[in-house]
């Protein structure tokens, strides 16, 4: 049965600027890249109800969102800024990248997928980017994350899985057509779409082992969250056990979920909006529930908030 409800979240962990948070009072439950508005924008909730608010940064051609929505990287006239969502503020990242973008937990590291090779960021507190050193890696990335030390990089091409730093880059594994990734400690998860299966690559920063971890059909994202590993195939969520596999729960659903990224406070991003008529839906992973969450135009959110 699938689960619809309209989202109403308790967590306040987007840090809003000062005239933002007087017009935005209550409950947040993250900030989404909004693609028909072009903006940042935070998941506005209080009980029963919740929106997309107003723009905390607009005029943006893309936006990947950090955990716990204090920073994105977004693409801005053609090049890739830094953006503080609790000031809207933009810093340059010296690069013109149009592919993957990939933070680490803690927000204190960001990596991107361009062309002449993937670039490294240490993120300061105060939102301060320094260019870090990574080896290798170019050519098309479908996919980068880095570590908890924000000191690596993972990167997925087309040939396989791959990992970087400082002195040098190299093959994990051999995995064609992989559709996405979770790190998860010192475990990397991966989809691997061409082989109907979700592979765990243990200790990845040394002998990197490869096991399956449980058969899925086409699978499109995995995450981890708290022990369980979910996977998004189709219109369907699946989550395991990810140390037993052994399958906890089956969500059916009326929308093909596309990512499965983390928000704040155990919520995950399911989907985003590509036109007017589409929904951002949130997964609540400590209820295993998804949420629809409506948008109106941001002069009627504007109007609404004064």
């Amino acid at each position: 049965m699938t689960q619809l409800r309209v989202l109403a979240l308790a967590s306040a962990a987007v840090l809003l600027p000062a005239q933002e948070s007087a017009r935005l009072a209550g409950p947040t439950s993250g900030v989404v890249f909004d693609a028909p508005s072009r903006a940042l924008r935070v998941v506005v909730g209080v009980p029963g109800a919740a929106y997309l608010g107003v723009a905390l940064a607009a005029d943006l051609d893309g936006g990947a969102v950090s955990p716990g929505g204090r920073f994105a990287v977004a693409m801005a006239a053609g090049e890739a800024v830094l953006v503080s969502a609790a000031s809207g503020a933009r810093s340059s990242l010296g690069a013109a990248c149009g592919g993957p973008v990939g933070w680490n937990a803690g927000a204190s590291a960001v990596a991107l997928g361009c062309a002449s090779g993937a670039r490294l960021y240490k993120i300061s507190v105060e939102g301060a980017a320094t260019a870090m050193n990574i080896a290798g890696l170019e050519g098309k990335l479908s996919a980068i994350t880095v570590d908890a030390s924000g000191r690596a990089v993972y990167a997925l091409r087309a040939d396989g899985v791959y990992r970087a730093d400082a002195d040098s880059s190299r093959m994990l594994a051999p995995v064609a057509d992989a559709a996405g990734f979770a790190l998860a400690g010192d475990t990397l998860y991966v989809a691997d779409r061409a082989g109907q299966q979700v592979l765990a690559m243990e200790n990845p920063n040394a002998s990197a082992s490869v096991r399956r971890v449980v058969a899925v059909e086409e699978p499109v994202a995995v995450a981890v969250d708290g022990g369980r590993l979910f996977a998004a195939s189709g219109s369907s969520l699946r989550v395991w056990n990810a140390a037993t596999s052994e399958e906890l729960a089956r969500l059916e659903l009326d929308f093909a979920p596309t990512r499965i990224e983390t928000l704040s406070g155990g919520l995950f991003l399911l989907h985003s909006r590509r036109d007017d008529s589409d929904a951002v839906q949130v997964l609540d992973a400590r209820k295993l529930t998804v949420h629809f969450v409506p948008s109106q135009d941001l002069h009627s959110v504007a109007n609404l908030e004064d």
